[in-house]
């Protein structure tokens, strides 16, 4: 991400912000940077030259002893949050100057992020299929080029168990073979089910498949509630399922 790229996506989030009559202020934005390293003694001196008002936390797995001896280092995480009620500028300044000492470090920058606490709480449920493809074009803009490829989540609502197994052939055939359902009826006597795919970050794509998946499951009274870009362990973290 080049420093001009950076400037423009700070500009963009204080733009939405003027233009969003929900939101009052700077001070409801939350920024944080990711950073990744593989050695946990730079990214505990990273953490601890941070300024004080800068709100840290690492993720590691201690390793266990049994790991091959030629085993690469499991990565380490580090999060960054920036206080709340910054200028534009005050932004600017400070991602400029943690992404230099980030570098210093010999930490890599995986993502930056902001939000206000309304989006991170809906970050979590399922997006609207209509807005999909917008969240993810926000989300690859704030990622390195050489991201992952970003998975792709798709809920279903049905009307019973029953028609779930009569689309499951149907769903094979099309490509579409990873899937989980849930029994547990909603209010409406209707069950659901997830498909789970590689996904990527073309928002075409994303809107051909959304179009497929509404188009199969159409006649069969099934109707696409939600997207998410999570893989099937996420969508068990996150919602504590089975």
């Amino acid at each position: 991400m080049t420093p001009e790229d950076l400037e423009d996506i700070i500009t963009s989030h204080f733009k939405s912000l003027a233009a969003d009559d929900q939101r009052s202020s700077a001070a409801e934005l939350e920024w944080n940077l990711s950073f990744g390293s593989q050695e946990l003694d730079r990214a505990k001196l990273f953490v601890e030259s941070l300024d004080p008002i800068y709100e840290s936390e690492i993720f590691y797995t201690p390793p266990t002893g049994e790991e091959p001896e030629n085993a690469p280092a499991l990565p380490i995480d580090i999060n960054v949050f920036l206080p709340k009620n910054l200028s534009e500028n005050d932004v600017k300044t400070m991602i400029g100057e943690l992404l230099d000492s980030a570098a210093l470090s010999g930490l890599v920058c995986n993502a930056i992020e902001c939000g206000d606490q309304l989006e991170w709480d809906e970050s979590l449920g399922w997006i609207e299929p209509s807005q999909a493809c917008s969240r993810l074009k926000e989300l690859v803009e704030i990622l390195p080029e050489d991201s992952p490829k970003i998975p792709w989540c798709f809920l279903i609502s049905m009307p019973s168990l029953d028609v779930i197994a009569q689309v499951k052939t149907l769903l094979s055939n099309e490509g579409l073979a990873d899937w989980d359902e849930y029994g547990d009826a909603d209010e409406d006597g209707r069950v659901g089910m997830s498909i789970f795919c590689v996904g990527n970050q073309e928002t075409e794509l994303l809107k051909n498949l959304i179009n497929r998946i509404s188009t199969i499951f159409a006649p069969h009274h099934g109707i696409l509630e939600g997207v998410q870009f999570y893989t099937r362990d996420d969508l068990a973290d996150i919602f504590e399922t089975d």
